[in-house]
């Protein structure tokens, strides 16, 4: 019997006929499910009782998602709902083996008839799906969305905190990346504005846009801003918002994530300043030195940069140069304040364009956050996530907050 992969839930399932070869037998149902549903399971399809496989696992997905047991097809053949007579017509007509050899190709077929696309518009001959017109099937055109959904939590002591990234976490298409920054004593926030000097000012800067050594693009803060946290574990996030110079319309939402921290006296590369300034080694030594994290650093944009998502990466390559705080650091003017070239790739406007280079450049006024380790809601941990589709230039950014607050008495044991 033909079946298919209801709408939302398709990717996943096909994802999961994918990767049995890899995964052929669970063993048994997953622990902590809920009973009653894997007591539905059993009931319909007797085999998962004692030999479970894929088709077991996908059809307590489709359970779990809230799908009628009385919808479900149970011969264990395929997982999912029945196809209508004229979807399976179509599909034998234009592809005959799947009339007798169910496989991922004839899946994806049927999934693209269901989803709208034409006959017409999909390609039968070839040995990998896909529907090729305007207005077939595509998979940019899947929401993009973190699974599990990111939630702040709450926890009772400090030693509840977590102390690294959830390795399980993941998204419904795209590379999942993962930093924490620690907030647990204290952190330094700044108000980030741009380093004036000589030239063209700008915060971000990105020169030789799409390899035109006359495009030249320089942003500053918009209303919303722009700001520089400091983190207790050698993390620093440049995160808000800035416009084109030329056209405030043209606007880019930045999140950077620096990390490795290190003192400028631990420095092993070299420093970078404005040729006006003259640091001494007292500052240098007291600067902090951050590289870049390329998994967690983008610019994405709206308005009349709509479609634009730009990767950055750490500039230079060899790390000779860092991302460097503090005062005269910004390699702009002789102000406290913060600098660091970057590399970047990606789509401007939805067209793919050739990688060039940048400059973060900011003037900083920063104060230091103390944080009361016994007071409630001041101590936390986060967690910054992001899911990004190369092949079609999106990318999805959350964040996850585990904030101490402690509801619990104590209890004490009697002498």
């Amino acid at each position: 019997m033909l079946k298919q992969l209801f709408q939302a839930s398709a990717a996943f399932f096909f994802v999961l006929v994918l990767t049995a070869a890899a995964n052929p037998v669970f063993g048994q149902a997953p622990a902590g499910v809920d009973s009653d549903i894997v007591e539905i399971l059993y009931a319909n399809d007797p085999f998962c009782e004692n030999d479970w496989d894929q088709i077991c696992a996908c059809e307590l997905f489709m359970l779990e998602d809230g799908f009628d047991p009385v919808d479900m097809d149970w011969t264990h053949e395929t997982c999912g709902l029945e196809v209508s007579n004229e979807f399976e017509e179509i599909l034998i007509a234009n592809d005959p083996f799947c009339e007798d050899d169910w496989d991922a190709i004839c899946q994806c077929e049927i999934d693209a008839l269901i989803a709208g696309a034409a006959p017409e518009d999909i390609d039968w001959t070839s040995n990998v799906c896909y529907a090729f017109e305007e207005g077939a099937l595509d998979p940019c055109d899947e929401p993009m969305e973190f699974l599990p959904a990111l939630s702040d939590e709450s926890v009772q002591c400090l030693d509840d905190l977590p102390t690294e990234c959830d390795g399980e976490q993941g998204a419904s298409r795209g590379v999942v990346s993962c930093g924490m920054a620690e907030d647990i004593q204290s952190r330094t926030v700044c108000t980030a504005t741009t380093a004036m000097g000589t030239g063209e000012d700008g915060a971000i800067v990105l020169f030789n846009v799409d390899g035109d050594p006359d495009d030249d693009r320089y942003f500053m803060p918009t209303e919303d801003g722009l700001s520089l946290i400091q983190f207790e574990n050698d993390v620093a996030v440049v995160s808000g918002q800035v416009a084109d110079i030329n056209d405030p319309t043209a606007i880019l939402n930045v999140s950077i994530y620096y990390d490795n921290g290190t003192s400028g006296a631990d420095w092993d590369g070299g420093f970078k300043y404005d040729m006006s300034c003259l640091p001494t080694s007292e500052m240098t030594d007291a600067w902090t030195i951050y590289t870049m994290n390329s998994g967690l650093s983008f610019l994405v944009g709206e308005g009349s940069m709509e479609g634009t998502t730009l990767q950055l990466s750490h500039a230079p390559s060899s790390e000779y140069f860092g991302f460097q705080v503090g005062e005269m650091a910004n390699d702009r003017n002789c102000n406290y304040g913060a600098g660091g070239w970057f590399s970047y790739d990606g789509a401007i406007n939805g067209v793919e364009i050739q990688g060039g280079t940048g400059d973060v450049l900011l003037d900083l006024e920063c104060n230091e956050e103390q944080n009361n380790e016994c007071g409630e809601d001041e101590s936390s941990v986060t967690f910054f996530y992001t899911a990004y589709d190369a092949e079609c230039f999106e990318v999805i950014l959350g964040t996850e907050t585990f904030t101490r607050h402690d509801t619990e008495a104590p209890t004490f044991d009697n002498a």
